[in-house]
């Protein structure tokens, strides 16, 4: 039996929570007291503590201060100012001279945003501001301001100035320092469309080696679309299918770098920051098979809801368990080695099937992490991006009734998102042909699941004398069943019950009916609707 000494030792959970997480809890903390108290309580250095640089980490968050403070009266503001004083250690007058000059803006609320839109009072976009890089030390981020009715002029890249707030009606709005998020740093010509996709696909083909050309294309609509999500209704998702050893995690960070606001967790964000991220950062989530698995219930609420904008997803959170909604909606790139269970879930997806690559091509191809050279890459990227991005913001419109030779409707669903937002010829004819493949697949499953076995032989008994289909004619469970297990063994047969189940109100939900040989089911437009969903 091992000895003490022998027995394996346990790390002890942090007693603080991870960094990234409580700042962007304090950015949602509109009580000045509370956040200092929290700042001075939570940021922590040590065993267990969250940070490696206590003076730095708390003065990361100066700024979300200074805001609350600004929008209290005289005397409460000298009060936090003598209170800020020990959490911050920075001179009184400093402090003073900042919230005096917030407060003269006259906003009664503070808020924290990576991008703010200003509209006119029929609700139009009007001007837009995103967050960029500076080198300034006391704003490391501050806003970029692009007016709309500037756009046609080809050398406006904007408001020359930068921003370390914007007010809108009576809310002062300051940019979020998430300093782990890649952002631009300003915005670049990019000369057409057409040459800002290729400056995408070459980024992507140049760090991974597609096993066909027609993934990078695809990839590339994907990334260019995230930049202009919150323009769209609805969307779907980047997944990754693939085995171990076939690149998927490295076209995560390939691609999830050059998205907009890109939220990157490879197995280390709770369930509790991927809601916050989303809700907070209004971005794209790019997240690997561990966390899926990880925050399973938690991940698959995400997924199931934030396909489609004005969903809100409820959770408890805090001491007191408050519910809260958080805005989930949003882009997202998955990777994983197997489908997803829930049909319509998958149907969802925008599929790239990974492929080994030979050991010879890997050289070079792959490494450990994301380098700082295509970190440098992408952020180029985000520069031509993000001026792309304003010129397109105020004329971006998803056209549900735009035809498209595809099959299931929501992969119509997310063709019409992606072409609201780019549209060349090469990527249109990628797109379609990629997604229906995907309902090739969808219809190979359908078929091969209890469900589609079932329908293959219901469709086969309501055929009439022409070869046509009688969808109101009454099928008994009992010839369903002789059909469908004829020739099978004993542990491959369904019986009578299961087959009920499968058509049954919990199943498909085929109307119940009298025949002369027992019970059946009638099809009508349920079976209908299955039949145009998969081509049957």
């Amino acid at each position: 039996m091992p000895t003490d000494s022998e027995q394996p030792q346990q790390q002890e959970d942090p007693q603080f929570p991870p960094l990234a997480e409580l700042l962007l809890e304090l950015a949602d903390e509109d009580d000045p007291w509370v956040f200092l108290q929290r700042v001075k309580n939570e940021i922590v250095a040590g065993p267990g503590g969250n940070s490696g640089n206590i003076a730095a980490d708390r003065t990361a968050c100066i700024n979300m201060f200074y805001a609350k403070a600004a929008v209290k009266s005289e005397s409460e503001r000298e009060a936090l100012i003598a209170e800020a004083k020990q959490v911050f250690r920075i001179p009184l007058q400093t402090m003073r001279n900042e919230i005096d000059r917030l407060s003269e803006v006259g906003a009664t609320v503070s808020r924290m945003a990576l991008c703010v839109v200003g509209r006119n009072e029929h609700g139009e976009p009007e001007w837009i501001c995103e967050t960029v890089r500076t080198n300034d030390a006391e704003h490391p981020v501050k806003y970029k301001k692009f007016v709309f009715q500037s756009a046609a002029d080809p050398d406006y890249h904007g408001e020359p100035d930068l921003l370390t707030e914007v007010k809108v009606g009576n809310v002062l709005f300051q940019p979020i320092d998430a300093p782990q998020m890649l952002l631009p740093t300003g915005t670049e010509d990019y000369g057409s469309e057409e040459d800002l996709f290729n400056d995408v696909l070459v980024y992507l083909r140049r760090i991974f080696c597609f096993p066909e050309f027609a993934d990078s294309v695809m990839t590339a609509g994907y990334v260019m679309m995230t930049w202009l999500y919150d323009r769209l209704p609805v969307l779907g998702y980047l997944r990754l299918l693939g085995m171990f050893e076939t690149g998927k995690t490295h076209l995560l960070l390939t691609a999830g770098n050059a998205c907009y606001h890109p939220i990157i967790s490879l197995g280390t964000m709770s369930a509790a920051v991927v809601f916050r991220s989303l809700d907070k950062v209004r971005g794209t989530l790019v997240v690997d098979e561990g966390d899926i698995n990880k925050n399973d219930e938690d991940m698959f609420r995400i997924l199931n809801g934030g396909y489609q904008d004005g969903v809100r997803v409820p959770r408890c959170v805090g001491d007191d368990n408050e519910p809260h909604c958080f805005n989930v909606f949003g882009p997202k790139i998955l990777d994983s080695r197997r489908e997803f269970a829930d049909e319509a879930l998958e149907s969802r997806c925008w599929r790239i099937d990974m492929q080994s690559v030979p050991a010879e091509a890997l050289d070079g191809w792959f490494p450990d992490s994301f380098t700082e050279n295509q970190k440098a890459q992408a952020e180029a990227l985000h520069n031509k991006l993000l001026l792309w991005r304003f010129r397109k913001y105020q004329q971006t419109r998803y056209d549900e009734f735009a035809t498209l030779p595809v099959k299931v409707k929501r992969g119509k669903q997310i063709a019409k998102a992606i072409l609201a937002c780019i549209n060349t010829p090469l990527l249109r004819g990628r797109l379609i042909a990629n997604l229906d493949k995907t309902s090739d697949s969808l219809k190979a499953r359908f078929l091969g699941s209890k469900e589609g076995k079932v329908i293959a032989v219901f469709l086969d008994l309501i055929k009439d004398k022409n070869g046509g289909r009688n969808y109101s004619k009454r099928v008994a469970v009992s010839e369903l069943c002789a059909r469908l297990n004829a020739g099978k063994l004993p542990d491959d047969t369904l019986s009578e019950w299961k087959v009920g189940k499968v058509l049954g109100h919990d199943g498909l939900g085929f109307e119940l009916a009298r025949t002369n040989k027992g019970n059946g089911y009638i099809g009508g437009r349920k079976l209908r609707d299955l039949v145009e969903r998969y081509e049957l």
